[in-house]
């Protein structure tokens, strides 16, 4: 019975749409809401019919002290995220540290672009992926002088 009831979990899952969250931010420090808000995403995409797969949260890069002066720097960050996630229960969401390692700071747009390819190389073609975020950041998104509208479009409808 128990193999029964897996394989119609696993046919019912094969159809639904796959995605990949997403959640950009300094995590200055990474708070329980900040991993509330992508539970909420995943359980109001699993009600509109899709599976999420993974959550990644994407820690700012250092250079975006800048605009935001409290930045601890990621040296400090990442520990603390790791810290985090390892006591929580939501084992499908997982922190990269691929932001923060590059260069200097790249705008969300292109962050997004990483995780995409990520997700299709991981999960294969058939995968979306969807930019999870706060108030905060919408508020910003409004603001040409911090966000292009061509990139803020492109995150909209990709």
């Amino acid at each position: 019975l128990k193999h029964i009831i897996s394989h119609i979990k696993m046919a019912s899952c094969s159809n639904k749409r796959k995605v990949g969250l997403v959640m950009c931010g300094s995590f200055n420090p990474l708070t329980c809401n900040h991993l509330r808000v992508m539970e909420m995403a995943r359980d109001k995409l699993h009600h509109l019919g899709y599976l999420v797969v993974e959550g990644v949260l994407s820690p700012v890069h250092d250079d975006y002290y800048q605009h935001k002066k409290s930045l601890i720097s990621a040296r400090h960050r990442l520990p603390m995220m790791e810290y985090t996630l390892r006591d929580q229960a939501l084992k499908w969401v997982t922190m990269s540290s691929w932001e923060p390692s590059q260069q200097t700071w790249i705008p969300t747009r292109e962050v997004l672009d990483h995780f995409r390819r990520y997700y299709r190389k991981k999960y294969g073609r058939n995968i979306e992926t969807k930019l999870v975020c706060g108030l905060d950041m919408l508020e910003k998104m409004v603001d040409p002088q911090l966000w292009k509208a061509s990139d803020v479009k492109h995150i909209l409808t990709n």
